[in-house]
C-alpha cells in the first residue's frame, strides 16, 4: 500500500511542505550530508543536530556533517558531530560574486576540480554532489534562516554545481547540448543526486504567527532549492514553535521525536 500512496504523498508534499504523511523512507546505507548552523556551542540547536545524527546512524546511514560556525561542533564524547575541516567562513567574497557564473566551471578536460573556489567551499560542494540526502538544522530568526546559512546557499549552490541555465539562454552555462528539462524556477537542475531533504528548526513565535509571516526559510528551501534536486525529492520538516515558552520536558520530548523521525528518514 505504501508504494501506491508514496507518489501521492510526494506530490502533496511538493505542493505544500507542511504535508508530512506517507513519505517514503530512505534506503539503509544512504549517504547523508548534515548541515548545522548555530553560533553557540551549548545551544539547543546542537542538541537537535546530535539527535538527528543518532537517528540517521541508528538506521544505518553514512553521515557527514558541516558546521557553518568554526568549532561549533566539537569532537568529544558528549557531542557526536565532528567539526568541519576546514571550518566554513561566513562571508561571500568579491571574487565569488564577480565570477559567479564561471568560478565553478569544469576544467578544459571536463572534470570538476573547483580550483577557483576557496578550500572550504570546494569541500562543501563535493559533499553536496556526494550525498543522497541533505539535512539542515538551524534556528529560525526573523522568520528566516540565519545569515550564515543564507551565505552557505549563496556560496555553494552555484552554476555548474546546483544548476545551469537552459540551452536556449544566451548565458548558457552547461557547456552546450540538450540538457534536462527546466524546473519551475526556469533552471536546469544539477543536484539530482539529492533524493530527500530534511529540516529541523526552532521558532521563537507560535506556529500560526510563523505561518502568517510567510515562514520564509521553509518556503525558500522548498520552492527555490528543492527544484534543483531529484524530481521526486520529498521534504521532511520538523519545527519546535514558541521555544521560549516550552518546558524542559517538552524540549526533551521534541529531541526524542526528532531522533525517532530520522531513524525512519
Amino acid at each position: 500500500m505504501s508504494a501506491i500512496f508514496a507518489p501521492i504523498s510526494i506530490f502533496i508534499n511538493k505542493w505544500t511542505s507542511m504535508w508530512q504523511w506517507g513519505l517514503p523512507e530512505s534506503k539503509s546505507g544512504s549517504k547523508i550530508l548534515l548541515v548545522h548552523c548555530h553560533p553557540c556551542t551549548e545551544s539547543f540547536s546542537e542538541a537537535v543536530a546530535n539527535s538527528v545524527q543518532r537517528g540517521l546512524r541508528g538506521a544505518g546511514h553514512e553521515v557527514r556533517s558541516l558546521s557553518l560556525y568554526a568549532n561549533t561542533l566539537s569532537a568529544s564524547s558528549a557531542k557526536l558531530l565532528p567539526p568541519s575541516n576546514p571550518p566554513m567562513t561566513k562571508a561571500l567574497t568579491n571574487q565569488e560574486r564577480s565570477k559567479y557564473y564561471e568560478i565553478a566551471r569544469p576544467d578544459v578536460d571536463g572534470k570538476h576540480r573547483y580550483s577557483g573556489l576557496d578550500p572550504e567551499i570546494a569541500n562543501a560542494v563535493r559533499l553536496l554532489r556526494w550525498c543522497d540526502a541533505l539535512v539542515f538544522v538551524y534556528p529560525t530568526w526573523w522568520f528566516n534562516v540565519p545569515g550564515a546559512l543564507k551565505s552557505f546557499f549563496d556560496r555553494t549552490f552555484l552554476p555548474h554545481v546546483a544548476f545551469s541555465l537552459p540551452p536556449e539562454n544566451n548565458l548558457q552555462l552547461d557547456g552546450g547540448g540538450e540538457g534536462p528539462s527546466t524546473t519551475s524556477t526556469g533552471l536546469v537542475p544539477l543536484l539530482t543526486n539529492i533524493k530527500k531533504i530534511g529540516v529541523v528548526t526552532t521558532y521563537g513565535a507560535p506556529k500560526p504567527v510563523a505561518l502568517l509571516a510567510g515562514d520564509n526559510g521553509r518556503q525558500m528551501i522548498s520552492r527555490a532549492f528543492r527544484p534543483l534536486f531529484n524530481n521526486e525529492c520529498p521534504m521532511v520538516w520538523m519545527g519546535l514553535y514558541n521555544i521560549h515558552g516550552t518546558t524542559l520536558q517538552e524540549r526533551q520530548s521534541f529531541l526524542s521525536n526528532v531522533e525517532n523521525r530520522f531513524r525512519r528518514f
